[in-house]
C-alpha cells in the first residue's frame, strides 16, 4: 500500500506497564572511537542507544529493536546522523561538521531520569565568509517513551558585520547510516508547501540528467509541517521493513524548507502543485537526499534550505512566500524529530499528523500562567553583540518547538491546565516552570496518575522547572490536567533528579549494539551537568576530554512518587484514564479542581 504521508489512519498505542528504566549515559566507543552512549527507552519499552563522538555532534551508531530482534545501524563513511553542511560562494563549494569542528564543548544539561538533553557548542567557518565562524549549539533530546528523539540547532552569525549578507544555505541534519539493511531504498519523498512521494519502487538510472530514474511521483497535496522521508519495503524489493524521517517541529510559514532549482525546465516544467513519470535531476531537488552517491538509491538522507535562509526577509524557494519574516538573524534556528522504525507502522506519518495536531490544539490555564514566548532556539552561544539568545513570540500559545513542549508557570506550588485537543495528542510533555517540588501529584480529568505507568517525570533543580511527559496519548476534546506539589513528600524543593527513578547508574533498558561501554554513567541527574571537551580542529579523530558526571538521587522506580506507595499489582497502568482506580493513600493532599 502507498500513501501520501500524513493521510494513513492515526493509530494510537500505549506504553508497557513495566517501569521504564532511566534514561542512561555513560562513556563508551564504537570500533574503538569514543562515544557518548545515550540510553533511553521507547514507545514499545524496549532500549534504544545513540553513540555520539566525544570531539563531535555526530551520532555514529544507532542501536534499537524491530519486533524485539536488536537492531545496529552504523554510520557509512563520515556521515552518520545529525551533521550540518552549508553551501555557499566558497572554494570548496561547502563546509561541513563532519571535516570537524572548532572549541567544540559538550555536557548533559537535563539529566533527570526522563527527560536527557545533551548539548554541544562549536564553531565551523562560514561558507559565503570563510575568516567568519559561525557559532553553533545543537542539543540532542531523548524522553522516555518516545521512539525518536529531537536534535535542535541555533546557528548564531553575529561575529559577522550586520550589513553583510549571509548566503550560505543550510543542509543538516545531513544523515546516512546503514538503515536499510544491504539492499537500496524503495522510494522517498518530503514535506515542502506540497507532500513530496515517489510511487513505485526507484530502478537505477543516472540522478544527473533530468529524465534519468524513470519513477512516477506526485506532489500535490498540500502540507504545512516540513519533513524528510525514506523507505524499504519488502514488497517493493526492500531488504527490511524500514523508514527513517525527520520532522520538523515548526510549521513551514514559520520556517520554510527547500532549496530547489526551479529555472530547469527540463527538470521541472513548474513549481509545485505538480506531478511526473521521472525524476527532476538531484541537482535540482529540494532535497538531495539519496541522489548523487547512489542514484537516489542508497538511504543517504538530508535536509534543504534555500540559499539566503539566515537573511531576514528571504523568500521561499519556490517565491510563493516573498518574505518568510524577520526573525533568521543573527541567530536561525530549527527543531527536527528522528524516526527511525518499520516503514508498516507509519511512524515518520504519525509524528508529522501529531505535529499537525500541536499547532491546531490549544493549551490555556485555570490556575497558573500560559507562556506565549521563548528563546529562539537551544542554549545562548551567541556572539559578543548579543550575549543571550534572542526571544520570540509562539504561533500557539504554550507550545515550544524547540523541544516539543507544552509550558506552564505554576502559581504557588500548583498548576491546573487544560488541552483542547484537535483528533489526539501523543505523550505530550509539559514543562512546569518555578514549581517548588520533584513529586507532585498529578490528576488528569478527575483521575489521579501513578508515576512511571501514567507518567515519567524528571526535575531540573536549578531551574525549578517540572518535566512532565504523559504515558498516554490525549484524544480528540479537552483534557484537565492538575499538578500541585506536595512539600510533605518531598520535604519542599528537592535535589533529585526526579520524581522516579534512581540515584546510581542504574540499568540500561533493553540496549542493543552496545558493547564495550565502559567508565562513568549517570542515570538520574540533578542539576550539575555531566561535561566533556575538546577543540577537535579540523579532525574528527582528536583525543576526547575526560568526561565527568553527576546523578541524583530520587525515588524507586516502582513507587508512587517516593512517597513509599506502591501501585496495586492488579491495576493496569492506564486504568486511571479510563476512569477505573487507583491512589493508593501516600498521605497525599489531594487538590480539587475548580468547578
Amino acid at each position: 500500500m502507498k500513501w501520501v504521508l500524513g493521510l494513513p489512519p492515526l493509530i494510537l498505542f500505549h506504553a508497557g506497564a513495566a517501569a521504564a528504566a532511566p534514561i542512561d549515559s555513560a562513556s563508551a566507543d564504537v570500533d574503538g572511537t569514543p562515544t557518548r552512549a545515550i540510553t533511553w527507552t521507547d514507545r514499545s519499552g524496549a532500549g534504544r542507544t545513540v553513540h555520539v563522538l566525544t570531539d563531535n555532534h555526530r551520532i555514529v551508531r544507532y542501536a534499537y529493536s524491530i519486533d524485539g530482534e536488536p537492531v545496529v545501524d552504523d554510520a557509512v563513511g563520515d556521515y552518520g546522523i545529525g551533521n550540518f553542511v552549508n553551501h555557499g560562494g566558497c572554494d570548496a563549494g561547502a563546509v561541513v561538521t563532519w571535516a570537524g569542528v572548532l572549541d567544540y564543548s559538550a555536557e548533559a544539561v537535563l539529566t533527570g531520569p526522563h527527560h536527557f538533553i545533551w548539548r554541544s557548542t562549536f564553531r565551523f567557518s562560514m561558507c559565503s565568509h570563510p575568516e567568519v565562524a559561525w557559532r553553533v549549539t545543537n542539543d540532542y533530546l531523548f524522553v522516555t517513551g518516545d521512539d525518536g528523539f529531537v536534535q535542535t540547532a541555533s546557528y548564531d552569525s553575529s561575529d559577522l558585520d550586520s550589513a553583510e549578507p549571509v548566503g550560505d544555505d543550510m543542509r543538516g541534519p545531513y544523515n546516512q547510516t546503514t538503515w536499510p539493511g544491504d539492499g537500496p531504498i524503495s522510494g522517498f519523498g518530503w514535506g515542502s508547501e506540497y507532500k513530496f512521494v515517489t510511487l513505485e519502487p526507484i530502478p537505477d538510472g543516472d540522478a544527473n540528467v533530468a529524465g534519468g530514474v524513470t519513477v512516477a511521483w506526485d506532489w500535490s497535496v498540500p502540507n504545512s509541517i516540513p519533513y524528510v522521508w525514506e523507505w524499504a519495503d519488502p514488497a517493493e524489493g526492500g531488504a527490511v521493513d524500514r523508514e527513517y524521517g525527520i520532522v520538523q517541529n515548526q510549521p513551514y510559514a514559520e520556517q520554510d524548507f527547500g532549496g530547489g532549482f526551479y529555472g530547469c525546465t527540463d527538470c521541472f516544467p513548474n513549481p509545485p502543485p505538480t506531478q511526473g513519470e521521472a525524476l527532476p535531476a538531484a541537482w535540482a531537488m529540494p532535497s538531495q537526499m539519496s541522489s548523487y552517491d547512489s542514484n537516489y538509491r542508497s538511504g543517504r538522507i538530508t535536509w534543504g534550505q534555500t540559499y539566503g535562509t539566515f537573511e531576514n526577509g528571504h523568500p521561499n524557494d519556490t517565491g510563493t512566500i516573498a518574505a518568510m519574516g524577520d526573525e533568521f538573524r543573527p541567530v536561525n534556528a530549527w527543531s527536527w524529530t528522528h524516526v527511525v522504525g518499520k516503514f508498516s507502522d507509519a511512524g515518520v506519518a504519525a509524528r508529522v499528523r501529531d505535529t499537525e495536531n500541536a499547532y491546531a490544539t490549544s493549551f490555556t490555564a485555570e490556575v497558573g500562567h500560559v507562556h506565549t514566548e521563548g528563546p529562539r532556539g537551544p542554549g545562548d552561544f551567541v556572539g559578543p553583540a548579543l550575549g543571550t539568545m534572542p526571544r520570540i513570540t509562539w504561533s500557539n500559545p504554550g507550545f515550544d518547538f524547540v523541544y516539543r513542549t507544552w509550558n506552564v508557570d505554576a502559581v504557588d506550588g500548583a498548576a491546573t491546565v487544560t488541552f483542547d485537543v484537535r483528533e489526539s495528542l501523543r505523550h505530550p510533555t509539559i514543562v512546569v516552570h518555578d514549581f517548588p517540588s520533584a513529586a507532585p501529584s498529578v490528576v488528569l480529568d478527575g483521575a489521579a496518575l501513578i508515576h512511571e505507568s501514567d507518567y515519567y517525570a524528571s526535575y531540573d533543580t536549578a531551574g525549578r522547572k517540572l518535566w512532565l511527559t504523559l504515558a498516554s496519548d490525549l484524544a480528540s476534546g479537552a483534557h484537565t490536567l492538575d499538578l500541585e506539589a506536595d512539600a510533605a513528600a518531598t520535604g519542599g524543593s528537592s535535589g533529585t533528579g526526579g520524581s522516579g527513578g534512581t540515584g546510581s547508574s542504574g540499568t540500561s533498558a533493553g540496549t542493543s549494539g552496545a558493547a564495550g561501554e565502559s567508565g562513568e554513567s549517570t542515570s538520574a541527574g540533578g542539576s550539575l551537568p555531566e561535561t566533556t571537551g575538546t577543540d577537535a580542529g579540523a579532525s574528527d579523530d582528536a583525543s576526547a576530554a575526560s568526561a565527568t558526571t553527576s546523578s541524583g538521587a530520587g525515588g524507586s522506580g516502582s513507587s508512587d512518587g517516593g512517597c513509599g506507595c506502591r501501585q496495586s499489582p492488579s491495576a493496569s497502568p492506564h486504568s486511571t484514564l479510563l476512569g477505573a482506580v487507583v491512589l493508593l493513600g501516600c498521605g497525599r493532599r489531594r487538590r480539587m479542581r475548580r468547578s
